[in-house]
């Protein structure tokens, strides 16, 4: 593979990770598309256009589009009356929106210190 097609591959391979697919998924079309057999070699290709996504990630683009698929997911398991997998969905959807707020945290303090206990 030639600098250009591997940047191209590069290029496609950033694509595919910004459109939600799966390292596996990565893989199978890598040795799919460019002949790479070797777990290290589809390693270093999905690292190499994970870094070019780095340069220009837009985190709040993937977001959004993972949102829409849990929705979708949601509406799945509701028609299925899968009630189970559609309070997860509800839930995956609130941590992602930052809806849950993890932390507690109780400050104690007296005359001579102040501390603060997070759990």
């Amino acid at each position: 593979m030639g600098k250009g097609e591997r940047e191209l591959a590069i290029k496609t391979i950033a694509d595919k990770i910004s459109q939600g697919f799966s390292k596996k998924s990565l893989r199978m079309m890598i040795e799919r598309l460019y002949g790479f057999t070797s777990l290290a070699a589809q390693n270093k290709l999905i690292y190499e256009a994970s870094l070019l996504l780095g340069e220009g990630f837009d985190t709040e683009s993937i977001k959004q589009l993972n949102l829409e698929r849990i929705e979708g997911l949601y509406e799945l398991a509701i028609q299925g009356g899968k009630v189970k997998e559609a309070i997860s969905a509800i839930d995956l959807q609130n941590k992602m929106l930052g809806i849950y707020n993890d932390n507690k945290s109780v400050k104690v303090s007296n005359d001579d210190m102040e501390f603060t206990i997070t759990f």
